[in-house]
């Protein structure tokens, strides 16, 4: 192969690959999303039970419907589950051996995208990690 024509040939290879990186390629755009978390911490001094129910916004079936039984001072963590860059709507519901049980918040989480912390105790509380 010529110099000349093993240039043209790398000059090529390079520009698609600088296409697909970009998320363009010559069959259409291509776009990819990743996934973020949502980690559930029990703050409270008792066990907790944790139902956790995540629709995306305009879906009629939850993306998550699951629970966990939490023991003091631990943390669960539901890997990958939430497309980033999506509206969800977060419904979670704790009981207990506590006044307000079960005690349920949801929360409007917008454009996902750092992952969510989900502390419960006597509330639920919502945190969006930052960094």
């Amino acid at each position: 192969m010529s110099p000349a024509s093993r240039r043209s040939l790398l000059g090529s290879i390079a520009t698609v690959g600088l296409g697909v990186s970009a998320g363009c390629s010559a069959f259409g755009t291509v776009t990819s999303r990743g996934a973020t978390d949502i980690v559930l911490h029990n703050e409270a001094p008792d066990q907790r039970s944790v139902a956790v129910l995540v629709t995306q916004d305009g879906d009629d079936e939850p993306r998550i419907d699951t629970s966990f039984e939490l023991a003091p001072n631990t943390r669960e963590t539901i890997n990958n589950e939430v497309l980033m860059n999506a509206d969800y709507d977060v419904e979670v519901t704790m009981t207990g051996e506590f006044a307000d049980s079960p005690y349920s918040e949801t929360h409007s989480w917008q454009d996902a995208g750092q992952p969510l912390h989900v502390i419960v105790h006597e509330q639920i509380v919502f945190a969006v990690q930052v960094g």
